[in-house]
């Protein structure tokens, strides 16, 4: 009987923690994408600003 509590445990522990992830992955990816937008902005700029140069 311990054991199958144990078990179950386990598994809403990580269920817990599953959900967890999934709550801060969406938190923080967001302010991810607006960041890799700007620098891949940065260098699109960069990169016509060296063309027009040559």
């Amino acid at each position: 009987m311990t054991k199958i509590r144990k078990l179950k445990d386990q598994h809403s522990h990580l269920i817990y923690l599953q959900l967890r992830f999934q709550s801060v992955s969406i938190i923080f990816l967001p302010n991810f994408n607006e960041k890799s937008n700007n620098t891949f902005h940065r260098y699109q700029k960069i990169g016509e600003r060296i063309s027009e140069k040559v």
